[in-house]
């Protein structure tokens, strides 16, 4: 019986042969379309990158086998993510969901993905070094530091139109190699009577040379910047132009050397740090990020780990930060996606460098979560803000 209110075409019925035939065609079509979005898809530039929460993994977990003073709890170093996009994804993540939206170019800087990345590796096992010191010294733990390369932290325009980028590591001048940020320093000293100087660097999988084109004071006033530098007289920028898996950005111009102009370069050193009670070397365990943002987690565990009981308070600890040898904290970049991360993991606390607080809060406010927020301009700070935050948990469990 035909249905009144789904009448029937005209003609005869197709028969099970012809709908078996005509499914398949159908599905060879949906098939073809597909494979044509796909194509489609990735002919598309992808010329951008959107910025996501990443991961809060625990910083202790990077140090050697040993005696931990942490217990139950933890520090958490967080990391953003990064996806490609076309314009029309990211225009659409900008528009209707307020993602942070970046340009590669202005990123990566003509720099492949992989020389970039390889480039945050080297930045973040600078970071390494300089977070380990800087526990050592808050600890009074005697220590040995052995220079091995001086490192680019963040780029930038040396002299007139040396371009570096971060992750360039020194190789030498004129055949010499060099080691240090003091050994950088003497050759643009011997350079100076010169006017000007060749660098070898290694930047990703390549060796380039690169002119630094200064006059004599100017090479002697760098120097200078850079021998305060190597000594700990000047606390390193905190900035950040670089990803656990694409990029963060952030500066402080104020703690760069006082040879550096705004746009010039931020140098570092890939150093050793030996125990001056063991004589063993800490080896840290490679991060699964890139950049200097976790320097203050890592500081936090290897102070933890120096000193006697639980510097955690039982409480899971997250943040972010650059780190100093000196024990200043640097701002960074991804915040708000930082905070997401590790309020995502159960976070009690997250420590941040003054300056990006607000920010801090704001995104903490926006996902409703219980996890605190606390500035720390230094370790001592941040650790002090750890222990406060501890005895006011024990409080309340304890009235």
């Amino acid at each position: 019986m035909r249905s009144k209110s789904a009448p029937m075409p005209d003609g005869p019925l197709p028969d099970a042969g012809s709908r078996g035939q005509s499914a398949g065609a159908a599905r060879r079509l949906l098939t073809l379309a597909a494979l044509g979005a796909v194509l489609l898809l990735c002919a598309v530039p992808r010329p951008y990158y959107i910025v996501k929460p990443g991961f809060a993994l625990d910083a202790a977990e990077l140090l050697p086998p040993g005696q931990s003073g942490s217990g139950k709890g933890s520090w958490l170093y967080t990391a953003i993510r990064v996806d490609d996009a076309s314009a029309a994804e990211a225009a659409a993540a900008w528009l209707f969901k307020g993602s942070r939206v970046m340009e590669k170019r202005a990123l990566l800087r003509g720099e492949s993905e992989a020389d970039y990345m390889a480039g945050m590796k080297l930045v973040m096992e600078a970071s390494q070094a300089d977070a380990a010191e800087a526990a050592y010294r808050l600890s009074g733990v005697s220590y040995l530091r052995i220079p091995e390369k001086a490192v680019v932290l963040e780029g930038g325009r040396l002299g007139r139109g040396a371009e570096l980028a971060a992750g360039d590591l020194v190789a030498g001048r004129a055949g010499s190699p060099v080691k240090s940020l003091s050994g950088l320093a003497a050759c643009l000293d011997a350079a100076a009577a010169g006017g000007g100087v060749i660098m070898e660097l290694a930047r990703g999988s390549r060796t380039i040379a690169v002119h630094v084109d200064m006059n004599r004071d100017e090479l002697g006033a760098y120097a200078e910047g850079l021998k305060r530098l190597a000594a700990g007289k000047e606390p390193q920028a905190g900035t950040e132009a670089g990803t656990e898996a694409g990029t963060e950005a952030g500066t402080e111009a104020e703690k760069a050397p006082a040879a550096n102009a705004a746009g010039a370069p931020t140098w570092g050193e890939l150093r050793v740090i030996e125990d001056g009670e063991t004589g063993l070397p800490l080896e840290w365990k490679e991060a699964s990020a890139g950049g200097p943002s976790a320097g203050l987690m890592m500081a936090l565990a290897v102070y933890d780990r120096l000193t006697a009981g639980d510097g955690t308070g039982g409480l899971k600890v997250a943040g972010t930060g650059t780190m100093s040898p000196d024990g200043s904290v640097g701002a960074v970049g991804g915040v708000a996606q930082k905070v997401a991360a590790a309020a995502a993991a159960g976070a009690d606390l997250f420590l941040v460098p003054p300056q990006e607080r607000r920010e801090a809060e704001a995104s903490a406010l926006r996902l409703q979560t219980r996890m605190k927020i606390a500035a720390a301009a230094t370790l001592e700070a941040a650790a002090e803000a750890v222990a406060a935050q501890a005895a006011l948990r024990e409080q309340s469990f304890f009235p």
